[in-house]
């Protein structure tokens, strides 16, 4: 479709408007895109995709400078490969070889890996799986010449996550994450939908992930003018570690009040929320 036109940098599918630097798919409808379709489009940085489209044979392949994807319509996270709500049943063979500016990856559990999907990202060192219960299954040439130290996030208490079992080189790291986060009283538009839904559950997902990331939370915030919290990645449960029990303090202060006395209540003695206010 677009094989080797090197300065593609910009798509728009359907009739919203362009943004510039971006493939933007989301509103592609067929049930897949044809292989090869941005093959060598070395210029692309930016894509957004559907999450029910399956992506194809050499999709990306050679695409050099792609750094940065999405499913759906959320924010990008720059220099984050975000497969995690993608929601087809398979990815295609080599879809993303030779990649040279992916580093980071988030993608579902439950999705087995294809043949030659990250051969030669040499510069790939973060793997984060999302969900599932064991590790998903891969081929020998998934992560054919990736960077010989990475990290592997995977859920706690899913199996099969180790060195032999993903084919990547010995010295990754596989780090377990607590992840199983009760959302049901999240209340916040973070999505800028004008609608409290679902949508805004993952916001509160990726900030409670293991590194800790408050970009999703602060891009929003900073874009309301409201003080950012990077004080909220903390122990208040006082367990001795920052994990998914922490949880109900986030809950609580994005309530729809915002309470912020029932951060104080426990965490007065070491952090001053008074900022927050």
């Amino acid at each position: 479709m677009f094989s080797d036109c090197r300065s593609l940098t910009t798509l728009q599918v359907g009739s919203s408007d362009y943004e510039e630097g971006v493939i933007d798919l989301k509103d592609y409808s067929a049930a897949s895109l044809g292989g090869y379709a941005f093959m060598n489009c070395i210029s692309i940085t930016k894509v957004r995709i559907p999450a029910g489209v399956a992506l194809t044979d050499g999709l990306f392949i050679y695409c050099k400078g792609l750094s940065t994807l999405q499913v759906g319509s959320a924010a990008f996270e720059d220099d984050v490969i975000d497969l995690s709500e993608y929601a087809a049943a398979s990815y295609g063979t080599y879809m993303f070889a030779e990649c040279f500016g992916i580093t980071k990856v988030r993608m579902p559990g439950d999705i087995a890996l294809s043949y030659g999907m990250y051969a030669g990202c040499e510069n790939l060192t973060e793997l984060r799986f999302i969900g599932g219960t064991a590790a998903p299954t891969f081929d020998t040439y998934t992560f054919l010449r990736v960077k010989s130290i990475g990290t592997v996030y995977y859920p706690a208490g899913a199996s099969g996550y180790n060195v032999s079992n993903l084919g990547l080189p010995s010295g990754w790291t596989y780090v377990a994450v607590d992840d199983d986060i009760t959302v049901e009283f999240l209340y916040g538009d973070f999505t800028g939908n004008d609608y409290v839904d679902g949508s805004d559950i993952l916001w509160i997902r990726r900030y409670i992930a293991a590194d800790r990331s408050i970009f999703k939370m602060t891009q929003y915030y900073d874009s309301m003018g409201i003080t950012t919290f990077n004080e909220l990645a903390a122990d208040f449960t006082k367990d001795g570690v920052v994990d998914g029990t922490d949880i109900i303090w986030i809950r609580r202060y994005i309530a729809c009040n915002q309470n912020v006395d029932l951060m104080i209540e426990i965490y007065k003695p070491t952090i001053d929320f008074s900022h927050l206010r």
